[in-house]
Formats: structure tokens, C-alpha cells, sequence
């Protein structure tokens, strides 16, 4: 296939951002394009880390997107990766070594390297990318991001009471 894997990807999902998909897929670079998927459609081996192993790939050629600036809280969250971003900025606040199946080695580096950012500039230095679903939003990509913003809203760091976010929504 010609172009690179974003131009790929970009090509097959037109309806992504070329932004969401900058920040969202360089995870499974490696692996490549198209998506390894299951004869039914469901994204396997790291796409399904990236993708998520419930939502067949035609799922995602059918999100539309928002860029939107709102106020990130944990109760915004749906419970799954609420759970993990508030279990994550409570750990990183206890000084906890990573948390076996929930967190990732290096997770208490990358909060306290978007905590600095976020003293720095007052807002993420990169938007989160969600999906908005009944129970609430899921985080797709920036779950360490914002575990760092409630670290830095616990710790009263002054911020921009608005974050930008990229927002799915299922059509």
C-alpha cells in the first residue's frame, strides 16, 4: 500500500481527524495497516489494545467527531477507565509502584511529566480522545493525561478550568 501508515489509516477512516489519528494510533504503528480483526470484524493483538477488543472495526467508519473544550472530572468518566485514570492519580499520589493489570511500568513518570506540563502551560499538552457513551466518557487515549490532571487538581495547581478533548460519537 502507498503512503504511510497515518496516510493509510486517514485514507480508510475519512472520517477521523487526521489529529485524532496522530494521537490515538501511533501505538499500533508497529503492527501496521490495516488492523489485524477477527473473521466477525473485532480488532485483534495490539489493535485490539488500541481499538478495543468490544467494537468491530465497522464501528469506528461510523463515529463522528467533536473538538470540544470541557471540564474534566472523574464523575465525567464511565466506570471502567474511571476507575483506572482515578486508581492511577491515587497511586502516583501514594507513591505506589505500578499496579499489576491496571497500570503501566513507567506510569508514575509519565503523570509527574504531564503534572510538570500542566504547571507549565495550565491546560494538557495534548487533547485527550474520548468516546462518549451512556455510562459516560471513555477514555481512548490520554488515560495518563488526565490521571496527571486530577493529580494536579488534588494538588490545587492552578489550571484552565476548560481542557481541550476530541469526543467520538456514535452515529
Amino acid at each position: 500500500m502507498p503512503g504511510t501508515f497515518y496516510d493509510q489509516a486517514a485514507a480508510a477512516l475519512p472520517n477521523f481527524p487526521r489529529e485524532v489519528i496522530d494521537l490515538w494510533f501511533w501505538h499500533a504503528e508497529p503492527a501496521g495497516w490495516p488492523p489485524a480483526v477477527t473473521p466477525q470484524g473485532y480488532p485483534t493483538a495490539i489493535w485490539g489494545n488500541v481499538l478495543g477488543r468490544a467494537r468491530a472495526f465497522s464501528f469506528w467508519t461510523s463515529v463522528s467527531w467533536t473538538l470540544g473544550r470541557i471540564q474534566l472530572t472523574p464523575g465525567l468518566l464511565e466506570p471502567e477507565t474511571g476507575s483506572f485514570v482515578t486508581a492511577a492519580a491515587n497511586g502516583f499520589l501514594a507513591g505506589l509502584p505500578p499496579i499489576p493489570n491496571l497500570t503501566t511500568r513507567d506510569y508514575g513518570r509519565r503523570i509527574a511529566n504531564n503534572v510538570v506540563a500542566l504547571q507549565r502551560l495550565s491546560h494538557l499538552a495534548r487533547r485527550p480522545v474520548l468516546l462518549s457513551t451512556s455510562a459516560g466518557l471513555e477514555v481512548l487515549d490520554g488515560t495518563h493525561r488526565i490521571a496527571a490532571l486530577f493529580v494536579a487538581q488534588s494538588l490545587r495547581i492552578r489550571l484552565d478550568p476548560l481542557h481541550e478533548v476530541w469526543i467520538a460519537n456514535a452515529t
